[in-house]
């Protein structure tokens, strides 16, 4: 009987240990998830009268290691449908063209078209795109060249580690298939695979963007003074394409600054001028288009009639078109290490005659890394623009200017800053070296004062040789220059003097063997100051300007560059300038449309004394007059010439008299 009993309590006994290890600590069971298969250990219970139990949190610095040895390394699949990769690079002490920074990179197959995203963590950059399914296969590339898939099932967290080191991988495929891994301590990619990766998807975000319409008008204020005078020079950048409103405000808070300086620039000389200030401040755009707008601007400056030269210094400025931000040089390059050194380089290249100091590598670095401005960049289309103040690098005077090729150095500035619109167009500077965006040859322009005679010497040089240059002389002073890219080929449109006021065009092309002049023959017109900077819409001076008694009117049109290079008129109505005018008589005049006519009447009445100036023309048929109250008058005429009638009023001086006469 004692033998019995004892049998029966065994497996009863049995049976409340199991059911006591049921309720407490639960059974253990393997459950499929992200990165392979996991070990999942059920929460505790807790009886109904006790405080639940906090749960055990790792303790800061314990390691949580889920990996899975038994993930798979080789995957069959090619067709991926969705990429998500996160990486740091911020534990890195020589990152190179990485930089330090938290890149998420993600790409995702949607309605037959892949979804992207390029985002940059630490500093809030993102650009999101759509691609075509091949940009999946050129990760899929990268997947493979770079062996990613050695990595899947690799699960080790740190606890207590803020978000801002390691990787993450996660990589879906068609058929069902992934890799996945994680790490929050150790950043497990190679930096080949990071570096390949980043450049990927720069590329895919970097889209075409449009050109846009900007202008720089100059300014000038002048100050006399009781023993010289005071000249100010300065641009004022206008940009006329709607939807940028973040970029006009940067823009125009610009302008204000500049202003700001003018007037105590002029302050200052009132006070402690003697002999003469001049400051002048040439502008240059080097890109204008949706993705960035960049200018540099050279100031030099007399403060005093015994300076034999003037100071000379740069300033740069690059603007993110959508957000009006001004970019830093950790913005725009990609191998912050090595780029003080390229820049070292390539001043002592164009700068063969000059010494640097021993320390200037540390000075470019210093000035870098702290955007003080004695070292700037401008971005332009095929290179990019770097400026050194004076006695910066060396005692020498003078600011110093280089350009860094794209297609020589590939890899240093992001792929969203080197892809230009199809095309465009940019004022071009002397002694100063361009390339274009596809090939690795460059040319320079020069310009100087021949010795015997008064002609002005001007001088194309590919690839900065005097060999094959191309050489011509005009009368005066030297011409100014734009390079206009459309269609695939480059073109300069001169602006050249004629002896007296006019001002004519050539037009080059710029060809792999060499400058081929397209205009023997100089085109009747030249681009206009501050013209928009786009070969949609050259603003171009003719050569028709009228110079009467009663007042100068010089008309405008507005161009497109075709195909060849020529410049086509795009509407038959030109714009005119011109001295403000008084009427002489009374009466009534022709309103200019028909729906002026609807509101006036059929006539404007207009009193004698009214003020008016030149508005527009078709240089044939009529030319247009308007008010101070924005009334347009429109007078038919026989001719556009200088004594050309005015319907049966007479000529210009019948109907018209000079401003303050009378």
């Amino acid at each position: 009987m004692k033998r019995m009993s004892w049998l029966v309590l065994v497996p009863l006994a049995v049976a409340v240990v199991l059911l006591a290890v049921g309720c407490g600590s639960g059974s253990e069971h393997v459950e499929e998830a992200e990165g392979g298969p996991h070990l999942v250990t059920p929460a505790r219970s807790t009886p109904n009268n006790a405080e639940p139990a906090e749960p055990d949190d790792p303790v800061d610095g314990g390691v949580t290691d889920n990996s899975n040895p038994d993930a798979p390394k080789t995957i069959e699949s090619t067709q991926i449908i969705s990429f998500d990769c996160r990486f740091s690079t911020m534990d890195l002490d020589e990152p190179g063209s990485l930089g330090n920074h938290i890149y998420q990179l993600q790409a995702k197959l949607e309605n037959g078209a892949v979804k992207g995203s390029y985002q940059v963590l630490d500093t809030g950059e993102e650009r999101s795109f759509r691609e075509s399914h091949s940009f999946l296969n050129e990760i899929q590339g990268l997947v493979a060249a770079y062996e990613l898939a050695q990595y899947n099932g690799h699960d080790v967290s740190v606890a207590g580690l803020p978000e801002e080191y390691g990787a993450r991988l996660d990589v879906k495929y068609a058929s069902r298939e992934s890799i996945y891994a994680y790490d929050n301590q150790d950043d497990f990619l190679s930096r080949g695979a990071m570096d390949a990766l980043l450049r990927l998807f720069e590329q895919g975000a970097a889209t075409l963007p449009s050109k846009l319409s900007l202008s720089v008008e100059e300014g000038f204020e002048s100050e006399p003074l009781e023993n010289g005078c005071g000249d100010v020079f300065y641009p004022i950048y206008r940009l006329y394409t709607e939807g940028y409103d973040a970029l006009s405000a940067a823009l125009a808070s610009l302008n204000e600054m500049r202003m700001d300086g003018v007037s105590g620039e002029m302050d200052y000389f009132r006070s402690n001028g003697q002999g003469q200030l001049y400051y002048r401040t040439n502008a240059f755009v080097t890109r204008s288009d949706g993705e960035v707008v960049s200018f540099y601007e050279r100031n030099e400056r007399y403060e005093s009639s015994a300076w034999e030269k003037p100071m000379t210094e740069y300033t740069a400025h690059n603007f993110e078109a959508r957000t009006g931000k001004e970019l830093k040089f950790s913005d725009v390059f990609r191998d912050m290490e090595y780029l003080p050194s390229l820049i070292l380089m390539e001043m002592e290249r164009a700068y063969p005659q000059q010494t640097f100091y021993d320390e200037a590598l540390d000075f470019i670095r210093t000035s870098i890394e702290s955007n003080d401005g004695n070292i700037s960049f401008a971005l332009s289309y095929g290179c990019v623009h770097i400026f050194v103040n004076e006695y910066i690098l060396n005692d020498e005077p003078g600011g110093q200017h280089i350009t860094i090729s794209y297609v020589l150095n590939p890899y240093q500035v992001k792929a969203f800053y080197t892809n230009p619109p199809q095309s465009w167009m940019i004022p071009l500077d002397d002694e100063t070296t361009y390339w274009r965006t596809d090939i690795s040859k460059c040319f320079r322009i020069k310009s100087w004062i021949g010795a015997d005679t008064e002609d002005v010497i001007w001088e194309v040089m590919l690839d900065g040789k005097d060999e094959g240059a191309y050489v011509e002389p005009f009368y005066g002073y030297a011409p100014d220059c734009w390079l206009v890219q459309v269609s695939g080929r480059y073109f300069i449109y001169l602006r050249v003097p004629t002896g007296d006021v006019s001002m004519l065009t050539n037009i080059y092309e710029i060809t792999e063997r060499g400058v081929l002049k397209l205009t023997y023959e100089p085109l009747r017109m030249a681009i206009r100051t501050g013209s928009p900077l786009t070969p949609d819409g050259i603003y171009m001076n003719l050569d028709q300007m009228l110079f009467t008694p009663v007042g100068m009117i010089l008309p405008y049109g507005t161009y497109k560059v075709d195909g060849s290079g020529k410049p086509v008129l795009t509407s038959d109505v030109y714009n005119l300038d011109g001295t403000w005018v008084i009427l002489r008589e009374s009466g009534r005049y022709n309103p200019d449309s028909r729906e002026n006519a609807a509101i006036s009447g059929g006539m404007w009445t207009l009193t004698a004394g009214e003020r008016m100036k030149p508005y527009r023309t078709d240089m044939e048929t009529f030319i247009d007059f308007i008010t101070e109250d924005e009334r347009v008058v429109r007078f038919e005429i026989d001719s556009f010439s200088e004594d050309m009638h005015l319907d049966n009023f007479g000529t210009l001086e019948d109907v018209f008299m000079p401003e303050g006469v009378g």
